[in-house]
């Protein structure tokens, strides 16, 4: 339902200018937990965990390329990065027996949960670069530079009973989101003027996108689970 890529190019004697648009991520998943902690002075508490998020990027950019003498070219792009981050992190404790022998809170629900929901943009560059050493064989590379955001959440606590809802604690979050760089390059062998071959490497960066272990995790501090390492992701490619 989404445009996924378009560009306008216009070439003008050795060089060529773009504008383009790009869904570089189009992300949603929800996963739902249920288990039952065990508290040795008032018996079994059930416990729910909940994860929800939509997160998108969208790429608007504008492009440069020259053409310096018959073997090499040079490009670079301007680009504006939009990253919208809608996402639910929550933990629930339905109390339907009296807790800790002494007060009966039964009938309410007590959670704890961040809901972020915001959409920000900041400015990125690429550049690339096409080397032609004889007619029958190119060499590519590109460099892309991914952006740092800042979203503002809170940490909520609160009690829902059949009155209404009762907030107690609201604790002020920074959830960071990094968009990993990626470079590239390739090869291009034209074996004959009807027959190319190509190939490529591509590398992204997604360590640089790991939150590390001292970022808020609602479910290492009052849940079960906890965070994976990222780590870097190279893909090959061949064509013909």
């Amino acid at each position: 339902s989404g445009l996924g890529f378009l560009s306008v190019v216009y070439p003008w004697k050795s060089a060529a200018v773009s504008l383009y648009y790009q869904r570089a991520a189009d992300f949603r998943s929800h996963s739902f937990f249920e288990g039952v902690i065990d508290l040795p002075r008032s018996g079994d508490l059930a416990n729910y965990d909940q994860v929800s998020t939509q997160f998108t990027v969208e790429n608007v950019g504008a492009t440069a390329a020259f053409k310096l003498g018959s073997k090499l070219s040079l490009g670079a792009s301007a680009r504006a990065t939009r990253v919208k981050l809608d996402a639910l992190q929550q933990t629930t404790f339905p109390f339907s027996t009296p807790f800790g022998g002494a007060l009966d809170f039964d009938g309410f629900l007590f959670r704890g949960y961040s809901h972020p929901d915001a959409n920000k943009t900041k400015f990125t560059w690429n550049a690339g670069l096409l080397f032609t050493p004889v007619q029958q064989v190119t060499l590519g590379a590109v460099y892309k530079k991914g952006a740092e955001y800042e979203f503002d959440s809170e940490f909520v606590q609160d009690f829902v009973t059949a009155d209404g809802t009762e907030v107690f604690r609201r604790v002020p979050v920074n959830i960071p989101v990094r968009i990993p760089d990626v470079w590239g390059a390739g090869l291009a062998l034209r074996a004959t003027d009807n027959f190319t071959i190509l190939a490529d490497v591509v590398q992204v960066k997604y360590s640089q996108a790991d939150l590390g272990p001292d970022t808020l995790n609602l479910y290492q501090s009052a849940g079960e689970g906890g965070r994976e390492a990222l780590e870097d992701g190279t893909e090959f490619h061949v064509g013909m």
